[in-house]
């Protein structure tokens, strides 16, 4: 094998690639310390054969028969554990009982879509999941594609206060309001607004797994973007693969936020999701879920969120590689972003 010197982005793509970020940070960071002051070029070419017999060792390490039951037995015992201690969950609650029931919480390394049409309340239905999270204290990475860090704070606290985000932002005082704050604040919460570029997204998952991370969430696949890519099919499916990958080896279930396809909105009643851009979408899923408005009159709907009053939507549960699929009947208000479960009539 060649191990002559190459450039320092090539070896960073390399590192992106590797989900044991810890045992590689130690690497480079050994290895930072130590550069010599001449004779570079030969030091840096045996760093990069250190990092490549880490990542032949961490590769084996996974996949022999020993280790596998190994990480079973572990892996078992762990959850034996949290059901012994009352979670009656695998992963971390979504908030929501009857979308925990069918998937076990958000688990480690699964990759969810959540599709809709457009304006369909995709990105407010994963801030509500996300609220939940900070509610339970857990760390949430939100890569946003299309709103800002305050426009995602502002919705998130009019979620969690039941009130118009936009409203707190213009200065309306409420008397939770430094609690919610306080709440965020804890949860650690990240949100990047600046990263469009897949690898930028996916080497950002893995400095950002190395100080904790119990959900990545990106807004939207669509406007993700890939170096050198030669249309939205290319960059659509690379970006689904490379996510699916990213959740495994970092073991952090990622949602990925999706725009369905023209197919997708004429077929509401087929079982099948039809993503955006790629068929790779729905094939690297462990969940799919569309979002849709299920008011039965469009001026109904317009009339009710404009008077403030809880819409019908649905969450349907397309896709489901470890449970059962089926439709949750949801209710949004449109003022203040907040979901519940049960449609609105199940509230009179």
């Amino acid at each position: 094998t060649d191990f002559s010197f190459r450039r320092p982005e090539a070896i960073a793509n390399d590192l992106k690639e590797i989900s044991n970020s810890i045992t590689l940070h130690k690497v480079l960071n050994k290895a930072i310390k130590n550069i010599p002051d001449s004779d570079v070029e030969s030091y840096a070419s045996d760093i990069q054969k250190e990092i490549i017999n880490e990542i032949h060792e961490i590769e084996y390490a996974k996949s022999d028969a020993s280790s596998i039951v190994k990480e079973w037995k572990e892996t078992r015992e762990s959850y034996k554990q949290k059901f012994q201690d009352g979670v009656g969950l695998i992963g971390v609650s979504t908030g929501y009982p009857k979308l925990d029931d069918p998937i076990d919480g958000l688990r480690e390394g699964h990759i969810w879509i959540l599709g809709g049409y457009t304006n369909a309340g995709k990105s407010t239905s994963a801030l509500n999941v996300v609220s939940n999270l900070i509610r339970q204290n857990k760390r949430v990475i939100f890569y946003s594609l299309e709103m800002s860090a305050n426009d995602i704070i502002s919705k998130l606290l009019g979620i969690m206060l039941k009130v118009n985000g936009s409203s707190l932002l213009k200065g309306k005082e409420h008397q939770d309001l430094e609690n919610s704050l306080l709440k965020i604040i804890g949860s650690n919460i990240s949100i990047h607004t600046d990263k469009f570029e897949l690898q930028d997204i996916i080497f950002s998952m893995t400095k950002e797994k190395l100080t904790g991370a119990d959900l990545f969430v990106v807004d939207f696949v669509q406007n993700v973007t890939l170096k050198g890519s030669k249309g939205e099919y290319e960059t659509t499916t690379t970006s689904a693969i490379d996510f699916q990958r990213t959740a495994r080896k970092l073991s952090t279930p990622i949602i990925l936020l999706s725009q369905i396809s023209n197919d997708g909105a004429k077929n509401q009643m087929d079982g099948v999701m039809y993503f955006k851009g790629s068929g790779a979408l729905g094939a690297v899923a462990d969940l799919a879920i569309e979002v849709k408005v299920a008011e039965e009159k469009n001026e109904e709907f317009y009339t009710k969120m404009k008077n403030g009053d809880d819409v019908h939507i649905t969450w349907t549960i397309k896709k489901n590689r470890h449970g059962a699929t089926g439709c949750i009947d949801m209710s949004f208000n449109g003022r203040t972003g907040f979901i519940k479960e049960g449609s609105p009539l199940e509230h009179f």
